[in-house]
C-alpha cells in the first residue's frame, strides 16, 4: 500500500471518504481532519493537511507501484484546477510502501490561495472529472502543454491584481493558440504566416473544440496592458474597471471550456467566473 498525506484539497459538500478508479487502481481519499473547520482555516491563509490518499499497490508489484507513483501528478493537478486550490503532497503516511524524501518538483507547492473557487458541485462530479483528467493525462499531457497549463493557472488564480490574473490567463491563450498552430500545421492544414495570430488561432480552436467563440477584446486588452501598462486605453473598447473584469471573466470561462473539452470532462458543471466574481480584485494600473 501506497499513501500521502494531501494539503488544501476541499472537495464541495465536505466529502469524509470517497474513492477514484485509475489505470493503477483504486486510489480512496479519507478525510484526516474535521473539514468545515479545516475550509474556514483555508480560506483565511493557513495551508492545512485534509485527506490522506492510498492506493493498494505495493512494492512486490514494482511496475504498478511505479504507475501509482506517476498517478500523483495528475491527480493533484487535476484536483487543484478542479478546486481553484494549491493541492498538493505533505508527506507519506507512516505504513506507506514508498515514503516520499522530497516533493517532485511537478507538483503544486502548497500555498494559500483563500477559499478556492470550484467547477463543480458536488464529490461525483469532482471524482468523474478526476478520473477522467488521469486516464486522459499519459496522450494529452504532452500535446496539449497540460503540466504548464494547470500550474499556470494555479499561479494566476494566486493572484492579487486583475493585471496580474489577466497576464497569467492570456498566457495561457497564448500556449492554447501555439497548439492550435501546431495541429494545424501537422495536418497539412497550411496557412500564410501572417494568419496565425492570436485571435485567429483562438477561434479556429474554439471551431475545433464547438465551445464559445473568443472576443477581439481579449486580446486587445491584453495587448494595451503588455504594451501600455495599463489595463484601458490602445484598441481595446472597454471604457471602466467593470469592462476589463467582464473581459477577464470572459477569458476564465473560455478557458474552463477548452480543458473540459480536451480532457472530455463534458459540462462546465459549476461557472466559477461569473459576471462580478473579480469585482473586488485590486487593480493598480487604472485612477
Amino acid at each position: 500500500m501506497i499513501g500521502f498525506q494531501i494539503v488544501n484539497l476541499l472537495v464541495p459538500g465536505d466529502p469524509t471518504h470517497f474513492t477514484i478508479q485509475c489505470p493503477s487502481g483504486q486510489w480512496t481519499f479519507h478525510a484526516s481532519t474535521p473539514l468545515s473547520a479545516a475550509r474556514q482555516t483555508i480560506a483565511t491563509g493557513p495551508c492545512l493537511e485534509t485527506y490522506v490518499a492510498m492506493n493498494q499497490v505495493s512494492l512486490a508489484n514494482g511496475a504498478a507501484c511505479d504507475a501509482g507513483l506517476v498517478e500523483l501528478t495528475p491527480i493533484l493537478l487535476g484536483a487543484s484546477y478542479l478546486t481553484g486550490l494549491s493541492v498538493t503532497v505533505k508527506g507519506s503516511i507512516p505504513n506507506s510502501d514508498c515514503m516520499i524524501v522530497k516533493p517532485s518538483q511537478h507538483w503544486p507547492r502548497d500555498r494559500a490561495m483563500g477559499p478556492g473557487s470550484p467547477v463543480v458541485g458536488n464529490v461525483i462530479d469532482f471524482s468523474n472529472a478526476l478520473e477522467n483528467i488521469v486516464w486522459h493525462w499519459p496522450t494529452i499531457s504532452v500535446k496539449e502543454k497540460s503540466r504548464l497549463l494547470f500550474h499556470h493557472w494555479i499561479d494566476g488564480l494566486a493572484c492579487w491584481s486583475l493585471e496580474d490574473l489577466y497576464l497569467s490567463a492570456t498566457t495561457l491563450l497564448q500556449v492554447i493558440a501555439d497548439t492550435e498552430k501546431s495541429r494545424l500545421k501537422a495536418t497539412g492544414a497550411q496557412r500564410k504566416k501572417r494568419r496565425y495570430t492570436l485571435y485567429k488561432m483562438l477561434a479556429t480552436t474554439s471551431q475545433a473544440k464547438g465551445i464559445q467563440m473568443p472576443s477581439r477584446d481579449w486580446v486587445a486588452m491584453r495587448n494595451t496592458l503588455i504594451h501600455e501598462g495599463r489595463l484601458l486605453g490602445g484598441n481595446y473598447t472597454g471604457t471602466t474597471r467593470q469592462d476589463c473584469t467582464n473581459t477577464a471573466e470572459e477569458v476564465l470561462r473560455w478557458i474552463d471550456e477548452y480543458i473540459h473539452t480536451t480532457f472530455s470532462l463534458g459540462i462546465v458543471r459549476a461557472v466559477r467566473f461569473h459576471q462580478g466574481s473579480l469585482a473586488n480584485l485590486n487593480t493598480y494600473s487604472l485612477p
